[in-house]
């Protein structure tokens, strides 16, 4: 792992920052400075809910599904459903006893999901 006195400076900028918009090089202990996304107002922040939903809003026509972790501290299975409303027709499964690793805690359950999920997709024309 690298860390901010190695050359994590040459890695954050070609690969932390292409993976991680609107973050700078970490600067602190505490982790990320966040910087500024100019010309977004407030709603519109890729990082805060009503951006979120404003671009999950434009999933349109495509299947969708979305698993939650009933145990999932980072992602209460509350903000994943919000994630889910703000996708028209998605589909919304909580995987019991599942944190937020799923497809590591509990691979046999994400599988069956997907399995019954792509199941009742309609056939291809």
């Amino acid at each position: 792992m690298l860390d901010s006195t190695s050359t994590s400076a040459s890695w954050w900028a070609t690969v932390g920052a292409a993976c991680s918009p609107g973050y700078s090089r970490p600067t602190t202990r505490s982790g990320p400075r966040r910087r500024s996304v100019r010309g977004l107002g407030p709603a519109q922040h890729p990082h805060r809910p009503q951006g979120r939903a404003r671009r999950l809003n434009t999933i349109r026509n495509v299947p969708v599904l979305i698993l939650a972790g009933e145990e999932d501290s980072q992602f209460p299975v509350h903000v994943v459903r919000k994630m889910a409303d703000a996708i028209e027709g998605s589909t919304f499964r909580v995987l019991q006893h599942t944190a937020h690793l799923a497809a590591r805690e509990n691979p046999e359950g994400v599988n069956a999901e997907i399995d019954a999920f792509l199941a009742a997709l309609p056939a291809a024309a």
